[in-house]
């Protein structure tokens, strides 16, 4: 995902030779030294409080391995300067070459590992403080983006937080162990979570047919998540002309 793998150019090289489609699988035992891996991660996070939980510090210092080969790396703690305010912050990430295979992408995003870690040393903090989970990251949320200092257009949180905590029952909780149905122990947790959405500059191609129709072509792609549908429709909108006079083409090299 997102890097040329060897069985991917192999793949290539072969449908050119032989003009027509070419699959190639990998065996199980090929997988791990072919297609990618997350990459594994040592990490440190340090949290400095006030007694009622009021974060001062946040340090959060990953290593993770790439191979000797090309370097990868992962964004494992960018989250970590924007989740909590706090006044001290300090991430780093260090990688270190191995003679291992290269890591790569595993459904993205690098953030993920680095989330578990923040979150978990979290609730460490809450145990500490002895302060609700859920209201020591509600008292810790940013008014503003503590990394750029720019104000979030829409960051629903806290709201998130509340909704999720009528739901589950959350003012119920009680120890470990303390809840069971049948043979099982029933526990409730809680974690923040953030999701990577970025922005780059496109172009497209607008056409108008003759027959008063609109072609627009642009070089996206729709990996099942309505990239079509929405283009469509922004296309439309900013035309001023109805859906079904509207195509997009996209996923074309020639473009």
């Amino acid at each position: 995902k997102g890097l040329p793998r060897p069985h991917a150019v192999l793949a290539a090289l072969a449908a050119r030779l032989v003009d027509r489609p070419v699959k190639v699988a990998v065996t199980r035992q090929q997988m791990f030294t072919l297609t990618g891996y997350r990459t594994p991660t040592i990490q440190r996070v340090r949290l400095g409080a006030d007694a009622d939980g009021t974060l001062t510090a946040i340090a959060h210092e990953v290593a993770e391995q790439t191979s000797t080969v090309a370097e990868f790396a992962e964004q494992t703690a960018v989250v970590t300067r924007m989740m909590y305010a706090a006044p001290n912050r300090r991430t780093s990430h260090r990688v270190v070459a191995l003679n291992v295979p290269t890591p790569s992408w595993m459904r993205a995003p690098g953030e993920c590992p680095g989330m578990f870690a923040l979150e978990s040393a979290l609730d460490e903090l809450a145990v500490a403080c002895n302060v609700d989970p859920i209201e020591l990251r509600i008292r810790n949320e940013p008014e503003i983006d503590p990394e750029s200092g720019n104000r979030f257009s829409t960051r629903n949180l806290v709201a998130c937080l509340r909704e999720g905590a009528e739901r589950f029952g959350w003012s119920e909780r009680a120890g470990p162990g303390s809840r069971r149905d049948g043979r099982w122990l029933v526990g409730l947790g809680v974690a923040s979570s953030t999701y990577p959405a970025r922005r780059a500059a496109s172009t497209a191609y607008a056409r108008a047919e003759a027959d008063g129709t609109y072609t627009i072509r642009i070089t996206a792609a729709d990996i099942g998540t309505g990239a079509r549908t929405v283009l469509t429709q922004i296309a439309a909108d900013t035309l001023e002309a109805p859906l079904e006079s509207v195509r997009v083409e996209i996923g074309d090299s020639d473009f």
